[in-house]
């Protein structure tokens, strides 16, 4: 028989191939990331179950680093679309992701649009992956359940790329939360479909969605009891974290920066 392959590990930001498998800062020496070279880290492990079984995917974890993540559907098929109820699975899956890993991430901005997404976000407790893919898993059962379709929802597991300066990060937010505007669509802030944090980072507030528990539904339905909505549904508020730049501003100020870019102020 064949000899099995050899693993070989593969840089997490540009999933280039590293030539050596020693778990060390110095197997980046030969990787062509050159955004994360010198950066003092903790390399993370993780198997990628949709790549091919014999790679092996490190992630990287620095507590103060913030991270600019996507994903896409695959084949850019529209998984997505805007509909009133993609948009509610997507707000309570977030929401409840985020409540099911306490502190462990900073989220600063998203926006979801027909075929991907875009998060923007800190990851101060090392809890990235087990994040996404609990949140990325089950919201792509959910919508997948809506559609009333199978299979694959996601291109891959998803990309992480990291924020190094300021000024990247004021770039990356502006991006982010004008993303659907500066594509020619209305944000929801302003009345359009896409789910996005704009109208959150205006008003520093919270949206609620409401979450419904369907294990425990198809549990009580198949013994043949009566379920009621308010015993399986559950109410989980999504928010976002103040950047720790914007922490010494007024929420005025704060308030200010966000209508200064592009999208904030669009009309029509």
């Amino acid at each position: 028989p064949a000899p099995p392959p050899v693993r070989r590990p593969l840089c997490g930001p540009c999933a280039v191939p590293v030539r050596t498998a020693w778990i060390a800062w110095e197997s980046f020496g030969k990787c062509e990331c050159r955004k994360l070279l010198g950066a003092t880290v903790e390399i993370k492990w993780e198997v990628e179950k949709r790549r091919s079984p014999t790679e092996v995917v490190m992630r990287l974890h620095n507590p103060d680093r913030v991270w600019f993540v996507t994903n896409r559907c695959p084949q850019e098929r529209l998984l997505l679309l805007p509909k009133p109820a993609v948009n509610r699975l997507i707000g309570a899956w977030l929401a409840k992701s985020l409540a099911e890993h306490g502190d462990a991430i900073e989220l600063y901005a998203f926006t979801f649009l027909s075929n991907h997404f875009h998060l923007l976000l800190r990851d101060p407790a090392g809890q990235l992956p087990e994040f996404m893919w609990y949140f990325q898993v089950n919201l792509a059962k959910s919508v997948n359940e809506l559609l009333g379709r199978r299979g694959q929802f996601f291109s891959r597991e998803y990309d992480a790329a990291a924020v190094l300066t300021d000024e990247d990060f004021d770039a990356l937010y502006a991006y982010v939360t004008t993303n659907a505007v500066k594509a020619g669509r209305r944000s929801r802030a302003r009345g359009g479909p896409f789910f996005t944090s704009l109208e959150l980072a205006l008003e520093e507030g919270t949206q609620e969605f409401a979450w419904v528990d369907r294990t425990r539904r198809h549990q009580r339905s198949r013994r043949g009891q009566a379920v009621s909505a308010a015993e399986v549904t559950r109410r989980y508020a999504l928010r976002l974290s103040i950047p720790a730049r914007w922490r010494g501003w007024t929420k005025a100020r704060r308030r200010r920066w966000v209508e200064g870019l592009g999208g904030a102020n669009e009309e029509g």
